[in-house]
């Protein structure tokens, strides 16, 4: 009886604590700290958050030239220090309960996915174990080197064993087992770091979101797919399936959607034009604020109806409001780094266009490398992909906006009633 009374009257746990981990892109355009990595970070109480601003690799010839010459260099050469000062800050804050949340823009939403991976498949050491991060990172990018070659060489196969034994042994000897709850990513690329053979598998969180844009067309701002089937199913599935424990393996719920705008009109950065409330990289700021609000991310409400979000409450939209978020949608500037006129220098377009004239590498389902000339070509859109109904509305509205990804071929409609409608088309109209 006594031992009821007292579980009775004991007191609740702590509520879980939720750590928010931003990785920004803030050199997308010349309006720093306005990208939308920044503007999610200031909706947040920003207590347990960590924001690295320029996880960006600035792209120069210099270093154009040497992911040419190196294309198959590991990711740490790049991005290993903004990676692990992530890593470390969960590796301080995290208790048994935690909520992690993780964003990024750009190539720094690359950083954001390797650090989600670094904690979905080694796990998070203790905070007395600040010593043996650079352990940790090591097992994790010798496996992930060997994850996507495939070259089929026996030496290969046993580098890669060697690696999964390695690796399961740091996770299962210094580090406890964690899970990221969100991973939110704007326009990933990989710009530098030399090209994938494969796509990332998004099995690493809950729940992942990734906004990807319709119109940018510069070869070194390819974006990252990310594969929804599971990691076992997609690569190496006798290797993967023994980094994880019996019963630990959860259903992520992942979306790629296509948003009108360049890089930074997905991403944010752009100052609203001449007319704008707000610029066109709104939309794809209220659809992730969404996905990550009901992935349970604490946020300010006076902030977030500053931003002009408030659209993720059920009834917080104004009339005003949405009108605004629409004239951007139909009328927003498009950005195209490729074309002067644009916002940026000359010089700058120049070197755009230098570089879309330089043989890239490629990799085809055939798994034959070929250096073709990119030359502006719009990204292509994959078969059944999910395109933002503003995207739709911008075609409707604006009979200037016909892009060539967009108007030939067969994608759902994202963001509207008819979710399932699908869209062909085959000759342009």
């Amino acid at each position: 009886m006594s031992s009821d009374l007292e579980l009775e009257f004991d007191p609740p746990p702590d509520p879980p604590r939720q750590i928010v981990v931003f990785f920004d892109d803030d050199e997308s355009s010349g309006y720093r700290r306005q990208t939308n990595v920044w503007r999610i970070f200031s909706m947040t109480s920003r207590t347990d958050c960590h924001y690295q601003p320029g996880t960006n690799i600035q792209i120069t010839p210099r270093s154009v030239a040497s992911s040419m010459l190196q294309p198959t260099l590991p990711p740490d050469k790049y991005i290993s220090r903004h990676v692990l000062e992530g890593y470390k800050y969960i590796m301080r804050l995290y208790r048994p309960g935690a909520a992690i949340y993780i964003f990024g823009f750009s190539q720094a939403a690359s950083a954001a996915q390797l650090l989600a991976d670094i904690v979905e498949y080694i796990g998070v050491l203790s905070v007395d174990n600040g010593e043996m991060v650079p352990d940790v990172w090591d097992a994790y990018i010798r496996w992930k080197f060997h994850l996507f070659r495939e070259t089929g060489e026996e030496k290969h196969r046993k580098s890669f064993e060697k690696a999964c034994v390695r690796m399961r042994t740091t996770r299962d000897t210094m580090t406890q087992r964690v899970r990221v709850r969100f991973l939110g990513m704007f326009d990933a690329v990989d710009s530098v770091a030399g090209p994938r053979d494969r796509d990332f598998v998004p099995n690493s969180a809950d729940v992942v979101r990734h906004a990807v844009s319709i119109d940018e067309r510069r070869v070194k701002f390819r974006p990252l797919f990310y594969d929804c089937r599971d990691l076992e199913q997609a690569v190496a599935p006798s290797y993967v399936a023994e980094l994880r424990e019996e019963g630990a393996r959860r259903e992520t719920d992942a979306q790629v959607v296509w948003f009108p705008g360049d890089h930074a009109g997905v991403g944010g950065g752009w100052k609203p034009g001449e007319g704008e409330v707000w610029p066109l990289s709104q939309n794809p700021l209220i659809w992730m604020t969404k996905a990550a609000y009901e992935a349970g991310l604490e946020l300010k409400p006076s902030e977030v109806e500053r931003q002009g979000c408030s659209e993720i409450y059920s009834s917080g939209e104004t009339l005003e409001l949405e009108e605004a978020i629409q004239r951007g949608v139909i009328r927003g500037q498009i950005h195209d780094l490729l074309h002067f006129g644009n916002g940026v220098p000359k010089s700058s377009v120049l070197f755009w266009r230098l570089l879309e004239h330089l043989p890239v590498r490629r990799r085809l389902e055939s798994r034959q490398v070929r250096w073709p000339l990119h030359r502006g070509e719009a990204r292509q859109i994959p078969p059944g992909s999910r395109v933002h109904v503003s995207a739709v509305k911008r075609m409707e509205g604006n009979e200037s906006y016909r892009p060539a990804n967009l108007v030939s071929g067969e994608w759902e409609v994202e963001g509207c009633s008819q979710m399932q409608t699908m869209y062909t088309s085959s000759d342009g109209s």
